[in-house]
């Protein structure tokens, strides 16, 4: 039976990947830096629903053993269910240890430490900083993470709207993996959280100014 789910996942993943390559005006840079190890951390800025889509594709080939970390409020949208059965995912419950355990079992795993705060309408935000979580993975498991800078998904398709303006040009800039000395997670310091957490913020920065 899973090996018929997961049939079924992956040939709507090709659907999808052929209806947006050929609805979008998509460039991905950086292929090269994808690493070719068990596990990783892929940590990207958040800025439109389409950023799912569009970071999809360069790690395309890991399709089935990737997992997105969403929130509990996200999971709930009726209208993105098929997504979430397509592109598996990871489900917040207020703590980190759903994502270790994927990482442990050998899959990747994408996060976007903005959350959706970052593209709520103005006066509703409720986060003013980007979310710790990469930094407490990254620096409790020691794990690849790979920085991606995505650029123009909030024009095609902006926040809270469905209506896509193709004509924009989406880029997804992916940058060289790095990792972080392991310290136990107990020992993790707001200090190093902080720091840790404004250099991986630092890294997507620079990959998409590289490209604005």
């Amino acid at each position: 039976m899973e090996t018929l789910i997961n049939c079924i996942r992956r040939c709507g993943q090709y659907i999808i990947k052929f209806i947006v390559l050929t609805t979008l005006r998509l460039t991905v840079r950086g292929m090269e830096n994808i690493p070719d190890t068990p596990k990783l951390l892929i940590v990207a800025n958040h800025a439109s629903y389409l950023d799912v889509l569009t970071i999809g594709f360069p790690f395309f080939k890991q399709g089935l053993r990737t997992r997105w970390v969403i929130s509990k409020s996200n999971y709930r949208l009726w209208y993105l269910k098929w997504l979430y059965f397509l592109w598996r995912v990871v489900v917040l419950n207020g703590t980190i240890e759903k994502i270790k355990h994927a990482l442990d079992e050998g899959l990747w795993v994408v996060i976007f430490p903005e959350g959706n705060e970052r593209w709520c309408p103005p006066g509703q935000s409720k986060r003013k900083h980007p979310a710790r979580g990469a930094a407490v993975i990254a620096l409790s498991t020691g794990v690849p993470v790979i920085p991606v800078g995505i650029v123009g998904t909030d024009k095609v398709l902006p926040a809270r709207s469905f209506r896509l303006n193709a004509r924009h040009h989406i880029i997804v800039n992916i940058g060289k993996p790095f990792s972080y000395n392991i310290v136990d997670e107990a020992k993790i310091e707001n200090e190093l959280l902080e720091s840790t957490t404004a250099d991986i913020m630092a890294k997507i920065k620079a990959l998409i100014d590289e490209v604005s």
